[in-house]
């Protein structure tokens, strides 16, 4: 009988969180098995037994950053216990502001992969279309994807604290939005 080695277990987490952090300090483009498997103390072999190549580990980077970025949504939207289309748009942009404040390498580590990566860049507009709420046919889906766009690009670009500072994010969505108050 195998007893679970807690540090093994936490091992593809610190590669992840490793990968992350270069991708934000040197660019997706620079990022290589070698130079994680050397920041994050581990053998070359130690990173490949976790991700069998530079692609898998960035689909696992994406698919981590998503499902953090993710979470945070969903929970300023269920505090918020909102389902209507403004609704949803200032928990997203209350998320964004929440990740800003305490985590912003999701939306950079995401940013930098998407720029290299088409099927990073494929799974967050499928990731993206997934969490807008249905379409109710009254154009608000259309506005929604706009304005999730803009919130998007000042989160990618690492500039939302600052364009946030000093304006409620309920403001910033009056802003971005027509969506009638509801």
């Amino acid at each position: 009988m195998s007893t679970l080695n807690p540090a093994a277990a936490s091992l593809p987490q610190t590669i992840l969180e490793t990968a992350r952090g270069l991708v934000i300090r040197d660019g997706a483009a620079n990022l290589t098995i070698s130079r994680i498997a050397s920041a994050a103390g581990v053998t070359k072999g130690g990173v490949l037994h976790h991700f069998r190549n530079k692609a898998a580990l960035m689909d696992a980077m994406i698919s981590a950053d998503l499902d953090e970025i993710e979470r945070a949504f969903r929970k300023r939207r269920d505090l918020l216990q909102t389902s209507t289309p403004r609704g949803h748009l200032e928990a997203y942009a209350l998320s964004m502001m929440d990740l800003a404040g305490r985590n912003p390498n999701p939306w950079r580590s995401a940013a930098a992969l998407m720029a290299v990566s088409p099927g990073a860049a494929a799974t967050f507009r499928t990731w993206r279309r997934e969490i807008l709420p249905p379409d109710d046919h009254s154009g608000t889906r259309g506005a929604l994807q706009l304005a999730q766009g803009v919130l998007e690009g000042i989160a990618l670009s690492g500039r939302l604290d600052g364009v946030m500072h000093g304006a409620s994010p309920l403001k910033v969505v009056s802003v971005l939005t027509a969506l009638p108050q509801q």
